[in-house]
């Protein structure tokens, strides 16, 4: 009789399993074969038992771990809490509050070298939201016309230089202070938790 495995939640606690988790992670997400083309037969791995199915507010499948991880304030370094998948951009909205308003902001810290390399070639295949087009559109209203060929010229130059990253390799020894610095994947937002009473200390 044939069973069926089911749905894995992954729990990582703390600074030291994220870490083990994110190495964990990483291979998974080399196993993807994402061109149906050079898939020969029924894979070997089922990913929906560690993976969810969803979509995001342009429509796309995405694919993220079922996973619940808990770690200190500031160990997530460049990592949005959220994620990057979803548009969480807040909106004009009316506010009931009409005194003064303080904003602080943390310095904003710099990505390494793979994971700017890792966003430049999610470039190559992200679909703009509606959100973007807007904001697309109003920038080339205010800029001069180019001519059709001339857009095709530049975009196809800048696709180029995004999409090749060829066979890179990366020190991380030198570059990575947390286990997100060398994170390949995409979380859900509800996947970080942050225990704000404590601060990570590096």
């Amino acid at each position: 009789m044939a069973t069926t495995t089911r749905e894995v939640i992954t729990l990582q606690l703390g600074h030291y399993a994220n870490y083990v988790g994110t190495h964990w992670w990483n291979i998974q997400e080399s196993s993807f074969e994402y061109d149906p083309s050079k898939v020969s037969g029924p894979s070997e791995i089922n990913h929906d038992v560690l993976y969810r199915e969803g979509k995001n507010l342009n429509g796309q499948v995405t694919f993220t771990p079922r996973l619940i991880l808990w770690d200190l304030k500031g160990s997530l370094h460049c990592l949005k809490k959220e994620g990057t998948l979803y548009d969480f951009r807040m909106k004009n909205r009316p506010t009931e509050w009409h005194g003064n308003v303080t904003v602080n902001k943390k310095p904003k810290i710099e990505k390494n070298e793979f994971l700017k390399d890792i966003e430049k070639q999610e470039e190559c295949y992200h679909v703009p939201s509606e959100y973007e087009e807007m904001e697309t559109e109003s920038a080339e209203n205010s800029k001069e016309m180019e001519t059709s060929e001339e857009i095709n010229k530049r975009e196809e130059t800048d696709r180029n230089e995004n999409c090749d990253s060829g066979n890179k390799i990366y020190n991380l020894d030198d570059s990575t202070e947390v286990w997100s610095d060398f994170l390949n994947i995409h979380l859900h937002p509800k996947t970080v938790n942050i225990i704000n009473d404590y601060t990570h200390k590096r």
